[in-house]
C-alpha cells in the first residue's frame, strides 16, 4: 500500500495540535470575579493606588465595609511618590493607620498588589520604611490576614484612586462618611454579589494565588480539584 507522506504529516499535526488544545483546556480553570463579603464577625478594608509617572503623582485610597457590604468609611489621599508599589505600600499604611484608631473587632485586607502582599509575608524583607511600618501597624491590629483579590472586584478602592489622582491635592487625607456618587453602582453590584466576569487561569497561576488567599481562586479552584 502506497503511504502519502504529505497525508501522514496532515494527521500528525492534527493529532498534536487538538492533544495540545485538551490539555490547555485541561489545566485551565475558569474564575468567577466578584468581591466576597467578610464573615459577619469582620470588616474588610479594601486598598489601592493609583499612580502617574509623568508627574509622580499618587492616589490612595480605601474603603472599610461589613458583612453586608455597607459601607463603614473611606479614605483619599494624593501624594508625590516615585513608583507605582510604593503607592500601593501608602494605601496600606494609610488604611492600617484608620484602622487602629477605630473599634473594630478584627479586620481583613484586600490588595490586587501582589508585591506587596510578598513584601509582606517576606520578613527577610527590612529595606523599605513604609513596608516597616505597616509590619507594625499590622502587629497593633493582631497581625489581621491580607488577602490577594483581581482588579475587577477591587473596583471600588481602584475608582476612589483615580479620582485622587484626577484630583490632586497634596498630603490632605480626607475621611468618607458617605460613599461618592461615583462609585455607587459598583458597591450595589458588590453587595448583591454580582458576577464582573470570568478568568481563565492555568492551574500554576492558581497556586500561585492560593498562597495569596485569594478568595475567588480559593473558591472555585481548590473546590473543583
Amino acid at each position: 500500500m502506497d503511504i502519502n507522506p504529505r497525508q501522514v504529516f496532515h494527521q500528525i499535526w492534527e493529532f498534536l495540535f487538538f492533544t495540545e488544545k485538551n490539555l490547555i483546556q485541561q489545566s485551565s480553570i475558569k474564575i468567577k470575579i466578584h468581591w466576597e463579603r467578610p464573615p459577619p464577625n469582620k470588616i474588610k478594608l479594601n486598598i489601592d493606588g493609583a499612580f502617574l509617572k509623568e508627574k509622580l503623582h499618587a492616589g490612595i485610597r480605601g474603603v472599610f465595609r461589613n458583612s453586608s457590604g455597607n459601607w463603614i468609611m473611606g479614605f483619599t489621599k494624593s501624594c508625590y511618590t516615585s513608583r507605582s508599589m510604593q503607592t500601593e505600600l501608602l494605601a496600606l499604611e494609610q488604611g492600617l493607620k484608620l484602622a487602629v484608631k477605630m473599634p473594630f473587632a478584627t479586620i481583613e485586607i484586600e490588595s490586587d498588589s501582589t508585591d506587596i502582599i510578598k513584601m509582606l509575608i517576606d520578613e527577610n524583607d527590612s529595606s523599605n520604611a513604609c513596608l516597616l511600618k505597616c509590619r507594625s501597624l499590622m502587629r497593633q491590629l493582631k497581625s489581621p490576614v491580607i488577602k490577594h483579590n483581581f482588579r475587577e472586584e477591587n473596583a471600588v478602592a481602584d475608582c476612589l484612586a483615580k479620582e485622587a489622582v484626577k484630583n490632586f491635592k497634596s498630603d490632605k487625607c480626607y475621611h468618607l462618611a458617605c460613599p461618592p456618587l461615583f462609585v455607587e453602582a459598583i458597591l450595589e453590584k458588590d453587595m448583591q454579589g454580582l458576577c464582573f466576569g470570568i478568568k481563565q487561569l492555568s492551574t500554576s497561576v492558581c497556586n500561585s494565588l492560593v498562597t495569596l488567599n485569594n478568595s475567588n481562586v480559593l473558591r472555585d479552584y481548590v473546590t473543583s480539584v
